[in-house]
């Protein structure tokens, strides 16, 4: 290149711009253990994920995450008192947040696993739930809702409880769900039926697996293979097997059932049954909510299994928990079997999220790497130490809590002087005011501190039954300050290095 032509060349850089460098492919990491045991799972405010036994849509870079709120009480078998049903989104299946209800909390007492797909003929999103006996319908332009109500649908085959969605490449829709119709000693079969166009109903097709105990189903479709995966024993709120069946046609003959003689049902009884072929012992702890073909930013498919894992059968699940996995295929195209990973890298569709950062923000212990006990009350009194950077008006303090099995009393959250046990200020929280799902329990004391001098967040209450949870994490993620307890009602306190309790405090500088 001659010289007035590399300067001709430098001038068209620096006029029109160099060509644009590609994205960068930044992955994440997602975690459901450590050491300790399953990690609890924040949005982005560090409040914990409420919504279970649901599914995940993915609408383009974005996924969604549908379920049943537990957080306002509601105990299965116990009352009818349901949470309603809400919607989270995600980048990147690690930083989550909360859009609120899809449909609002109110009355029924048999309300679970609200499945949304998107109609791309209609341009609505359509969710279909289990009523109890019955299928609910409702639509809406937007994954975030609200959802309005549609007629209930008619099935070919009765006898319906647990249900799955799943749209084929072609747009062409499928229910899936387990019928009780099955013969005597038996609990629940697996069928698919196919959706009318608008997704609303079904067209009287459909296929049956012919097995004998099976529940909460999710398909995937990999190489032009269906793979349905299901629990294997039904059972509410357990950790049955994953099963899984595969066809070339939804509704086609299904492969990989097996006789098994010595088939027991969830209440020890025995049960001779067909069932799918195992590839899981236990779903991870749960049961399956969803399967993810998910295309990273750096092009390549991956497929994900998503379980819930129960609260050891609790009516109220709001403790309950998520797994997250990836599956692995051999080289016929056969899943593997599901590893219960602790952790993974996971590369999103586009730019990951961020947790949100309250304004003001002095000091915390963050949103990771938390687990949660409950024994505040009476006289088990727990609280956490911390130090400020700055000097100025204290404008928040929270900790992270929840009530559980009915508490009679409300909770109360002091801010203590650290040095010499004063009590600085005192906020009552009334017991509807504590949700039955981990949440960040904030006070606003407006007393002034000063930086470098030690402070403690004291949650206490006089309840005689029940109890209010706690977030903790025995890693030692935050350096200011430590948890420390008193079984005699704030008399003497024993402090546990190493532990944090969640918590956050926000200072107005002097």
């Amino acid at each position: 290149m001659t010289p007035a032509l590399a300067v001709l060349a430098l001038l068209a850089n620096l006029l029109l711009g160099s060509p644009a460098a590609a994205p960068a492919h930044h992955a994440v990491t997602v975690v459901n253990s450590d050491a300790t045991g399953p990690v609890s799972r924040f949005d982005v405010e560090g409040n914990a994920l409420d919504a279970h036994d649901g599914s995940i849509l993915q609408a383009g870079n974005t996924f969604y995450l549908y379920g049943t709120s537990y957080a306002c009480g509601y105990g299965y078998q116990q009352n009818g008192t349901f949470c309603g049903f809400k919607a989270y989104s995600s980048p990147d299946l690690v930083h989550w947040t909360d859009r609120g209800y899809i449909v609002p909390p109110g009355s029924c007492a048999y309300c679970f696993r609200p499945h949304v797909v998107f109609n791309a003929r209609t341009g609505q999103y359509v969710l279909w739930a289990d009523g109890g006996g019955r299928y609910l319908v409702a639509t809406s332009p937007a994954p975030t809702g609200l959802f309005t109500a549609r007629p209930d649908p008619k099935l070919a085959v009765g006898g319906a409880v647990d249900e799955s969605l799943f749209v084929d490449t072609d747009g062409t829709g499928y229910v899936i769900h387990n019928t009780t119709q099955v013969d005597a000693g038996l609990t629940a079969d697996m069928v698919v039926e196919r959706l009318t166009p608008d997704y609303l109903g079904t067209t009287g097709e459909y296929v049956r697996l012919g097995l004998g105990d099976v529940e909460a189903f999710t398909v995937f479709k990999r190489d032009g293979v269906y793979h349905a995966l299901m629990s294997d024993p039904s059972c509410a709120y357990c950790s049955g097997g994953t099963g899984e069946m595969t066809a070339t046609s939804m509704l086609g003959a299904w492969s990989g059932a097996w006789y098994d003689p010595n088939g027991v049902h969830q209440s020890g009884r025995a049960e001779p049954r067909w069932r799918a072929r195992i590839v899981n012992a236990d779903n991870c702890g749960g049961q399956p909510l969803a399967s993810l073909p998910v295309v990273g930013a750096d092009g390549r498919t991956g497929y994900y299994f998503v379980s819930d894992r129960w609260d050891h059968r609790a009516p109220n699940e709001s403790l309950a928990n998520f797994f997250f996995g990836p599956m692995s295929f051999g080289q016929d195209g056969t899943l593997q079997d599901i590893s219960c990973v602790d952790r993974f890298p996971f590369t999103p569709p586009g730019p990951p999220g961020h947790p949100a950062t309250p304004p003001g923000l002095d000091q915390g212990s963050g949103l990771d790497g938390f687990h949660h006990y409950c024994d505040i009350g009476g006289n088990v009194v727990r609280q956490q130490g911390f130090t400020p950077s700055r000097t100025g008006t204290l404008t928040t303090a929270s900790i992270t809590t929840f009530q559980r099995g009915n508490p009679d009393a409300p909770v109360t959250l002091d801010v203590v002087d650290g040095a010499d046990g004063t009590v600085l200020s005192r906020t009552g929280f009334a017991l509807a005011d504590v949700p039955w799902a981990p949440a960040a329990l904030a006070a606003h004391p407006g007393i002034p501190v000063t930086a470098g001098h030690p402070y403690l967040l004291r949650l206490e209450s006089a309840t005689t039954t029940g109890c209010f949870g706690w977030e903790y994490n025995d890693s030692g993620p935050y350096p200011g300050g430590v948890e420390s307890y008193s079984t005699d009602h704030s008399g003497s306190f024993t402090a546990e290095p190493g532990r944090d309790l969640k918590f956050g405090t926000g200072v107005r500088p002097a």
